[in-house]
């Protein structure tokens, strides 16, 4: 008890506050220090692409998060009609060979490029998880850029931007290369699987222009999910991760004012 005392007295003292940071965080959970960290851009290097095909086409800024034990999201911003929202690129360094799987790539603008090159690692396989429009429209355009990338997207993908069935026997048509179709029975797994747990939901639907479809992963080495439009967080703070927003939305006149922003 009087050790116990003693030490809480030293920690106490204005002097030792670099020790009670220490221990306060040493007792978060696990990857706070990282996820929590302030974001990484790089501006100068360019927010635009031509064409992108969906709004913002100039001030498309992107923004890396670390999310810990070397994986990172990417979110990069979209403004289209009535939605204002980010689409995150997912990116792991992979455990067996050190390279980079790149989940749903964006538009690579001079400032999405610099970002992950900045991560120093081969981009190895890109991965299209989904059919929405949104995340099939960059594909073509990063892929031109890492041409020594695997690719492997998810079945059932319709019009625009490609098309193809459940499996590779049936006809492709994408745009670009394609090594395999996620769920595809008649094919070999892909070479980064032995890291992953993998998902894969499909679903026709009656009328609709063509099938839904999402391909979920577990990172096993990392313990992270890595899902699509299955999974959506709306934080509970007042900031919500407006910084990214403010690149091009007026800050005072939409931001701050508009109490539905």
């Amino acid at each position: 008890p009087a050790v116990a005392a003693t030490t809480t007295a030293l920690l106490s003292s204005p002097k030792n506050s670099v020790a009670v940071d220490s221990l306060e965080q040493q007792r978060q959970p696990y990857l706070a220090m990282e996820y929590f960290q302030p974001p990484e851009t790089a501006p100068t290097s360019g927010r635009a692409f031509f064409p992108t095909l969906t709004p913002p086409f100039r001030n498309r800024a992107t923004y890396r998060y670390s999310v810990g034990r070397n994986t990172w999201a990417f979110e990069q911003l979209l403004a289209f009609a009535n939605v204002t929202a980010t689409i995150r690129c997912h990116v792991v360094q992979l455990e067996s060979t050190g390279g980079l799987w790149v989940h749903s790539p964006q538009w690579p603008t001079g400032e999405f490029c610099k970002l992950l090159e900045d991560l120093e690692r081969p981009v190895e396989h890109v991965i299209l998880p989904c059919n929405a429009l949104e995340h099939k429209a960059p594909m073509k355009a990063f892929l031109d850029r890492f041409r020594q990338a695997s690719v492997w997207i998810s079945p059932g993908q319709y019009r625009p931007f490609g098309v193809c069935g459940q499996t590779k026997k049936e006809p492709i048509n994408m745009g670009y290369r394609v090594d395999g179709i996620l769920g595809d029975p008649t094919c070999d797994l892909p070479s980064w699987a032995n890291e992953f747990d993998i998902a894969t939901f499909y679903v026709s639907i009656p009328k609709n222009a063509g099938p839904v479809s999402e391909v979920a992963f577990c990172h096993r080495p990392t313990k992270t999910l890595v899902a699509t439009d299955a999974v959506v967080y709306i934080p509970n703070e007042e900031k919500a991760s407006l910084d990214i927003y403010t690149t091009y939305f007026d800050e005072i006149s939409t931001v701050k004012e508009d109490a539905t922003f």
